[in-house]
């Protein structure tokens, strides 16, 4: 797909999705999430969570039409500041001290690439401005996503806590994972052992889907396993979709 990449965007890149352009123009990942959408799906509010500049919301309103949709990025904004580095572990912590994005560099590539006047950058950091400002608003979406992020880097159901009362009955939110056995059941969240290797990985998606379980206001839809990557483990990462309902 026909993405514009300004150089100026390299340096995040670099950072973000290990430094492959092409996953921009390509988004194997967001073509594998799509599965998992509402077919009839035309969301008025779409909100990527751990957004980095976009990549995610530009693909998904080129590649599905969604071209009335207003796309909320939620994420950290470490523009202008020193020592940025990739995060190299699961869940170290919850610090902004691990985020590496530019809400400078994501207005840049979202206006580029069509999102003009339906984008709105929330940082991190001020959640409480953001939930004021919603609310105000009345601002519910219908639709939430995460790329590489949530559920990824960071565990999932605090921030279903969190979102809830601003997502529709129904809506459902999709976000991948680290690696798990493939004999890991598609069931709401049973856990068998796999190889030796996968094991804490397993336990790590275990915890997420028994945490969601006991989330208040959402289900457990389904997941399905990736189909891109070049490394073989890459074909054990897995994206989980879960609905907002009534209690």
């Amino acid at each position: 797909m026909n993405m514009v990449i300004s150089d100026k965007l390299l340096p995040w890149i670099n950072l973000q999705i290990d430094g492959r352009p092409h996953w921009y123009r390509a988004a194997p990942d967001v073509e594998d999430a799509i599965a998992l959408l509402d077919a009839d799906l035309k969301p008025k509010n779409a909100l990527e969570v751990g957004s980095g500049i976009g990549r995610g919301s530009v693909y998904l309103s080129k590649r599905l039409g969604w071209d009335e949709t207003t796309f909320w990025l939620l994420d950290g904004d470490s523009t202008g500041k020193k020592n940025q580095k990739q995060i190299a572990c699961v869940h170290a912590n919850e610090s902004l001290d691990h985020i590496y994005n530019s809400m400078e560099a994501a207005a840049i590539y979202c206006g580029d690439n069509g999102l003009n006047g339906r984008v709105e950058l929330v940082n991190v950091a001020k959640w409480e401005a953001f939930v004021k400002r919603l609310v105000e608003q009345g601002v519910m979406f219908d639709v939430a996503y995460s790329f590489k992020s949530i559920g990824f880097h960071w565990p999932v159901a605090g921030y279903l806590k969190r979102l809830a009362p601003f997502m529709r009955e129904g809506s459902l939110f999709v976000f991948e994972t680290r690696p798990v056995a493939k004999r890991f059941l598609m069931s709401s969240a049973e856990y068998l052992e796999g190889p030796a290797y996968h094991r804490a990985r397993q336990k790590h998606l275990h915890n997420q889907l028994e945490a969601i379980r006991n989330t208040p206001h959402w289900k457990f839809v389904r997941w399905i396993m990736l189909s891109h990557g070049s490394r073989a483990d890459n074909q054990t990462h897995a994206f989980v979709a879960v609905r907002r309902t009534a209690k």
